[in-house]
């Protein structure tokens, strides 16, 4: 027998007399009063053991007890407690999860107890199962704590014996609950470092360490293993020690890895021997700062100038390359600091970028620093802001040449000047300073005209600037005198001139009144105006010649001399003599008529009077014209420009004729004068206001008898409005000279005032006359007829003629009250309807009476309605292919006018065969409605009074219809999650779901599942009476649909065999496996690991997948059975029950 091995024993025993006969595995051993010795059968499985007596003796509820009433009694009739067989003593592996079966058959007379012990206690746990005669101790699932000595106690009164066994739960290494998978550890050098490898299992599992994927074999004097290898220590740490370590722990049962990151820091150092710290360079190359900086981790690089803050300052280094911010590091806005390259780079350098910088290497050990001493030299520059590159001097004055460098110079360059590519020297006639940037002429002469250069130059670059001196004479006029008066006749030519010395010669330009004269062009005097001058700048620009001058050319000329040395001014101003003009408005002679004894003035006036300085005289028919003393008759006033005469009479009237005359010519105009008296009645004529009552019809003559000097007009007017004898009315009649009006028959409208106007240039006079004319009265209406809108204000207007004037009133031809909103203005005969209503709509009568007699006129107001619609509010529902109207009934004044609007914004004035018919009177009827036809229907009703619209809403009603999944079987695991899906494809309205089981409707939610809007069922823990048909319903107005899921729960396979079976050589024995399992499993019988028909053959009948008959036993059959169900998804589920064969010598 083998010891330590996961194993439960058993025999089948034949007891003979004073002989134990053990059938091992087919074999026979026969041992005189010894313990039979229990061979191996099978691993991990519990059996039941029966012994038979040889008088076949069985206690069928205490198998494993026998009673030996021969040989095993003594001489006093009874045997002590033993234990004949059991599972073997000592240790007992055990896998964790596993069972566990033990075992103790014992023997004695009377008989023996047997009880089970752990660790010296009494079980009593219900997790453990002891068989009803307390042979068999079996645990389900063992776990770690089951660990311990276990014990089967055999006691009688006559003795006791014991068998203990030790067990021990094994299992794969696993984290201890402080461990870590995976961690990290950071070391400076020279410290030390503890990684863990903090795991257990049973049997104790073996520790192994690997440094990046190497073992550690050899270890050297700084690495230690400590603590059953859970622990690996490194002493004085160095760069090399960073890297991920791995330990290993294994045994027979599985293996666990545990990583750890090691990493070790050395503080960050700049290689001085790599790099200077004096850099000179030229302005404008490129500078390269080196750093070379080591450490671990990685040093970061911060460079700033001298005064700046050192590390700490921001940067950004996911690229690589350090910016860093301008306002806290101070460097070029061109440098560039590179981390991989480990230096700063200032491109283009600048004068301002020399100073002192330093180079700051960190990481998170520590830090160093290294300063830098830049110097950048500048070549000479000038600068040349405010320098001409031509100069001018004039002669006999003090100049200089500045030749100035800009600043930052570096080294101070050597300067040194050239006039006419010939070195200057310091002397009297030119002068260098002693810094050598200026030079000084005391007393500039013709001869110091030239070109100077200035070069400067330092051991960085050279530079050079040229003067360009040009020497002047100031202009200077010939004539002194500096401001000159021209006067000149209209159409002559005059010259100024203009005529000046200097070196170089000047420019002359010419101005009128500030603005530069350009040269003229020249134009032919065959087409010159006479009106027109003409200017020619002669003599070199020294002479401006104005031929044909006119008005126009009058005014300041000015000419200017310059050279660049100066400028000189000469002035003229030039003024133009034109002939009188005299302005004739009205013609020569002009005609003038006065009244008696009223003055009168004639005016003689002159273009420019002041220009032209004419002389002006008067005279009277050819004659002078005399000034009197005292000036009772003419006074001449205004230059001479007019004439009065102060009291005309007929003496006065003649020609008048005025001259202006000066050097250049003369001009004259003539005055006509008539003395006039004004209009006047005969004495014997009624000169004021008179009346005139006539019938209607009667013929009535208005006389106006004036006279005057000139004879006056007459004019008529009738109401203020006057009548004319070429275009007044054919019942108005004049006389020759319009002095007689006349009014062949009268009527109403005639009456009112008559007025006759006489009058000449002297005055007027006037005659009125009041016509009062006898008539009934007349009525008369703007219009007859009126139609307007509801709700519109209109008014009608009656006005009536006749006198005396009659009153007015209105009425409604029906009788009755104005409507509230209506009103009448009898002074006005305004008849005012506000806000109208269909009841306003009648004949209303205007009525005039005065005392002779009455008349009326009558009008006709139609008031129009608006169309008013009237419709449904609630949407329309309808199947498809139904036929349905959609309401649209109008009220209001016909005739109206309907239109329909689609929903797809087509409009509908027609009827569309098959599809849309319009019913005036009752709406749109649609002949066969699909889906596309839902939407909102527009309604439009208008006439001449208005429109009104309104909105029918069209809803297809549309069974809902759910999308067929491809399998209606769904299944889950036990206690899993289960999700249905009902998908809606189409319906309208939206359609509702709801699920039922058996007609009971499911709520939204429960504890065991869940329901969404979107058509989910969820079973939050898939229990085994969730399962059945559950149906998805979609319902909506048009109709339902339904799918049906069927739903199954896959329950885990579970067997049940009992733990022993007893068989009879020769007979037949059934052994019954209890399985169940959803979905039902197969069933598989193995014997000794093996298909059971490949050791027993024909000899074994299934007659249920879960009943098994053995015929014909033979002690070979003895051993375990499996009975395995197996589900579709490979789980599986095993039971054992050992079969134990009597020979036929035994119950025989």
């Amino acid at each position: 027998m083998k010891p330590n091995q996961n194993h439960h024993y058993g025999t089948s025993i034949i007891i003979t007399h004073n002989k134990y006969t053990s059938i091992i595995n087919g074999k026979k051993k026969t041992d005189e009063d010894e313990t039979i010795e229990a061979e191996e059968y099978d691993d991990h499985d519990d059996y039941d053991h029966d012994v038979v007596d040889q008088h076949l003796k069985v206690d069928k509820h205490s198998y494993g007890l026998l009673e030996f009433p021969f040989a095993v009694l003594n001489n006093f009739g009874f045997a002590p407690p033993s234990i004949r067989f059991s599972s073997q003593e000592g240790e007992h592996n055990i896998a964790l999860g596993s069972n566990l079966a033990l075992f103790c058959v014992a023997t004695g007379h009377p008989l023996p107890k047997i009880t089970w012990t752990k660790d010296g206690k009494s079980i009593n746990d219900r997790k453990f199962t002891i068989s009803e005669d307390n042979v068999h101790l079996r645990l389900i699932n063992v776990e770690e704590n089951d660990n311990g000595r276990y014990a089967c106690h055999v006691i009688s009164e006559y003795g006791q014996v014991s068998k203990t066994f030790d067990v021990k739960i094994t299992y794969g290494p696993r984290l201890d609950p402080d461990g870590q998978l995976q961690y990290s550890v950071e070391r400076t050098v020279g410290a030390s470092a503890l990684l863990e490898c903090l795991v257990s299992g049973n049997p104790r599992p073996k520790i192994e360490w690997f440094k990046d994927g190497i073992p550690l074999d050899q270890l050297s004097y700084r690495y230690r293993l400590i603590n059953q290898d859970r622990q690996l220590e490194i002493i004085s740490m160095q760069p090399t020690d960073a890297g991920r370590y791995r330990c290993v722990a294994k045994n027979n049962y599985g293996q666990l890895e545990i990583n750890t990151d090691v990493s070790v820091g050395a503080p960050a150092r700049i290689d001085r021997g790599r790099v200077r710290t004096e850099y000179t360079v030229r302005e404008g190359d490129e500078l390269v700062l080196p750093c070379p900086a080591t450490g671990s981790p990685t040093p970061k690089l911060y460079f700033t100038r001298t005064g700046e803050p050192r590390p700490g300052s921001r940067y950004d280094d996911s690229s690589g390359v350090i910016k860093l911010s301008r306002q806290i590091d101070n460097l070029p806005k061109h440098s560039v600091i590179s981390q991989d390259r480990q230096s700063l780079t200032i491109f283009r350098t600048l004068k301002s970028d020399s100073g002192s910088y330093q180079c700051n290497a960190s990481n998170a050990v520590g830090w160093d620093i290294m300063e830098y001493s830049v110097r950048v030299r500048v070549p000479p520059t000038f600068d040349t802001s405010n320098v001409q590159p031509e100069v001018h001097w004039f002669v006999n004055q003090t100049r200089s040449l500045d030749c100035t460098l800009m600043d930052g110079v570096d080294p101070p360059p050597q300067i040194k000047w050239e006039r006419n590519n010939m070195p200057i020297v310091s002397g009297p006639d030119i002068q260098i300073s002693t810094d050598g940037s200026r030079i000084t002429v005391p007393l500039v002469q013709t001869r110091d005209a030239g070109e100077y250069i200035c070069h400067a130059q330092n051991e960085v670059g050279k530079s050079t600037q040229i003067f360009n001196v040009l020497i002047y004479v100031r202009p200077k006029f010939i004539d002194p005198i500096r401001k000159i008066h021209v006067q000149a006749v209209q159409n002559e030519t005059i010259q100024l001139a203009c005529e000046a010395t200097g070196e170089p010669r000047p420019r002359f330009a010419w101005f009128k009144k500030d603005i530069e004269i350009i040269q003229p062009q020249f134009m032919d005097p065959r087409y010159m105006h006479s009106q027109v001058s003409s200017l020619a700048i002669l003599s070199g620009d020294q002479l401006l010649q104005i031929s044909n001058i006119q008005p126009i050319d009058q005014g300041e000329y000015a000419c200017t001399a310059s050279n660049g040395g100066g400028t000189i001014e000469k002035k003229f101003n030039v003024t133009v003599i034109v002939p009188p003009v005299i302005i004739k408005r009205y013609g020569s002679p002009e005609e003038h008529r006065t009244s008696e004894f009223i003055p009168i003035t004639f005016y003689c006036l002159l273009h420019d009077i002041n220009q032209t300085k004419a002389e002006i005289t008067w005279t009277k028919d050819g004659s002078p014209i005399l000034m009197s003393p005292d000036g009772d008759y003419f006074v001449i006033q205004d230059q001479g420009q007019s004439l009065t005469v102060v009291r005309p009479t007929g003496d006065e009237v003649g020609t008048y004729r005025c001259l202006a005359k000066n050097r250049a010519g003369e001009d004259s105009h003539s005055f006509q004068l008539s003395v006039i008296a004004t209009p006047r009645f005969p004495s014997d004529f009624v000169r004021y206001r008179q009346k005139l009552v006539v019938r209607l019809g009667a013929e009535i003559e208005f006389e106006c008898p004036a006279y005057g000097s000139p004879s006056p007009t007459i004019t008529w007017y009738y109401k203020g409005a006057p009548l004319s004898q070429y275009n007044a009315p054919a019942k108005y009649t004049f006389d020759d000279d319009g002095k007689k009006l006349k009014i062949i028959s009268a009527t109403g409208k005639d009456l009112g005032e008559y007025q006759c106007l006489a009058r000449n240039e002297a005055g007027n006079i006037s005659k009125i006359y009041e016509l009062e004319v006898i008539m009934p009265p007349l009525v008369r209406l703007d219009k007859t007829e009126v139609r307007e809108r509801e709700g519109a204000t209109f008014t009608v207007h009656c006005s009536a003629e006749g006198h005396p004037m009659p009153s007015l009133e209105w009425f409604r031809e029906t009788g009755g009250l104005f409507r509230l909103g209506t009103s009448v203005d009898v002074s006005t005969g305004l008849l005012t309807i506000t806000d109208a209503k269909k009841e306003d709509s009648g004949r209303y009568v205007c009525k005039a009476i005065n005392k002779i007699s009455e008349d009326s006129k009558s009008v006709m107001i139609e008031i129009i309605e608006r169309p008013t619609i009237h419709t449904s509010m609630k949407p329309i529902l309808a199947r498809e292919n139904e036929q349905i109207l959609l309401p649209c009934r109008t009220s209001g004044t016909q005739p109206i006018r309907i239109q329909w609007l689609l929903p797809s914004g087509q409009l509908i004035t027609t009827d569309q065969p098959g599809v849309f018919r319009l019913l005036p009177e009752q709406g749109l009827l649609l002949e066969k409605v699909r889906s596309e036809h839902a939407g909102r229907y527009r309604c439009s009703a208008n006439n001449e009074a208005g429109f009104q619209n309104a909105v029918v809403s069209l809803e297809v009603l549309i069974p809902p219809t759910l999308v067929k999944p491809a399998n209606l079987e769904v299944s889950g695991r036990l206690n899993s999650v289960l999700r249905l899906n009902c998908e809606v494809e189409g319906g309208s309205p939206t359609p509702t779901l709801t699920w039922e089981r058996d007609g009971v409707t499911f709520s939204r939610t429960k504890s065991y599942y869940t329901t969404t809007e979107s058509g989910l069922f969820i079973f939050n823990s898939l229990k085994p009476e969730d399962e059945g048909e559950l149906t998805c319903i979609a319902k909506n107005a048009a109709g339902e649909d339904r799918i049906t899921f069927r739903v199954f729960v896959q329950v885990p396979p579970r067997v049940s065999l009992p733990i022993s079976t007893i068989g009879y050589e020769g007979k037949s024995v059934t052994m019954n496996c209890e399985a169940d399992g959803r979905p039902k499993p197969e069933i598989i019988w193995e014997f000794k690991g093996q298909p059971m028909t490949s050791h027993l053959g024909d000899r074994v009948r299934f007659e249920t997948p879960t009943k098994v008959t053995i015929h014909d036993l033979i002690p070979s059959d003895g051993g375990t059975y499996s009975c395995i169900a197996r589900s579709p998804g490979q789980e599986m589920a095993m039971d054992s029950t050992f079969l134990t064969i009597f020979s036929k010598k035994f119950y025989n």
